[in-house]
């Protein structure tokens, strides 16, 4: 009787220390697919890390009823993000956000263009992973049998403070206070410095976006009025000018590498080009910067087509796929106004990023 009793105390331990010690494990071993943990990622910010991983393990435990079961569960999702992780950062340089989701699509069509060949890293840290799913089997918990119903109280219990430690998280003085990095436009180093699962917790604040500071709806219709004015103004001329053919072309794998720094040639590899920018009869050039490196093209179409700007929205956000619900006053509604015709083609697929329902 007393070897039992002593038996389940051990097992009981085991599921504790288990059920502890593995989410902690989980996190350092999805953050080294791409750096040093121990190194990179500030202190509060890996135990901000290690709560959110406890957290959702319990939440798998308390859901599938065995503790190997719930902690398996973290441990394949944490290891396919990872690795999803590291080849996002492999071809773009920057990590995964949340409204890559909406990107799917896209990052598919061009999968095949890309060389998704494992290096060591990748190899040594997923062969623990797996090491870690099958160690499991071999932990003996004891934990007992509850009903479904009784086992959601706790799991809907943990997806509470879940959300509200996340709520948290996404708060500025939380943020200051414990030396999170919260600046998006560097998204590469807020995830080195601040661990994926807090980062992606900061980032859910900006899925919607807000207004503007100082922004006013009367002040911009104003605006917009005064130009509506001039128009009808130009149209009850009697002077009808000539409606030019308007083309655009975006090429984002042509450049002209001179802009980074000059360098000699023995003959020029762009003379017409050259010509223009030179001053040719009838031309006006210029430089364009643009919001994106790296992907994430579609942005470039949204700014020139609506003369909005990046700097308003999340970075990294993809606005065709994620804010244009409705129609939005753009280029090609006014064009069609004046009686002009447009046109829009891409040489790949119609729907990558939604441009066939944009």
């Amino acid at each position: 009787m007393e070897q039992m009793k002593y038996k389940k105390q051990i097992q009981l331990i085991a599921a504790i220390v288990t059920l502890i010690v593995f989410p902690v494990i989980t996190f350092y071993l999805m953050e080294a697919y791409t750096h040093n943990p121990f190194e990179e990622v500030r202190p509060w910010a890996q135990f901000f890390n290690i709560l959110l991983f406890e957290l959702l393990a319990w939440i798998f435990v308390s859901v599938t009823g065995k503790i190997q079961s719930g902690l398996r569960i973290e441990l394949v999702v944490a290891m396919i993000y990872g690795i999803a992780n590291a080849y996002v950062v492999r071809f773009r340089t920057n990590p995964i956000v949340p409204w890559d989701i909406f990107s799917w699509k896209t990052a598919a069509s061009v999968a095949s263009n890309y060389d998704f060949k494992p290096d060591t890293r990748m190899v040594v840290v997923t062969l623990v992973f797996l090491g870690m799913i099958v160690l499991l089997q071999f932990v003996k918990t004891g934990m007992p049998k509850f009903q479904l119903w009784k086992r959601l109280i706790p799991a809907g219990v943990c997806c509470i403070v879940l959300v509200l430690f996340v709520n948290l998280l996404q708060d500025e003085d939380f943020q200051t206070g414990h030396r999170l990095y919260p600046f998006l436009f560097t998204p590469a180093f807020m995830t080195q410095v601040n661990g994926m699962a807090v980062t992606f917790a900061m980032d859910l604040a900006y899925v919607t976006v807000e207004k503007p500071s100082g922004y006013d709806a009367a002040k911009e219709q104003a605006v917009l009025e005064s130009y509506t004015e001039q128009e009808d103004d130009a149209d009850s001329s009697d002077k009808k000018e000539e409606l030019p053919n308007i083309i655009v072309v975006m090429n984002e794998s042509f450049s002209d590498l001179k802009v980074l720094g000059d360098f000699t040639t023995n003959e020029d590899y762009m003379p017409y080009l050259h010509s223009l920018l030179n001053g040719a009869e009838n031309t006006v050039t210029g430089y364009l910067n643009v919001s994106v490196c790296g992907g994430n093209t579609a942005n470039t179409e949204f700014e020139f087509l609506t003369g909005n700007s990046m700097a308003f929205l999340p970075q990294g956000s993809i606005p065709y796929q994620q804010y244009i619900t409705k129609e939005l006053p753009a280029l090609p509604a006014y064009l069609a106004s004046l009686g002009y015709e447009t046109v829009a083609t891409h040489p790949y697929y119609a729907d990558g990023w939604d441009r066939d329902k944009v």
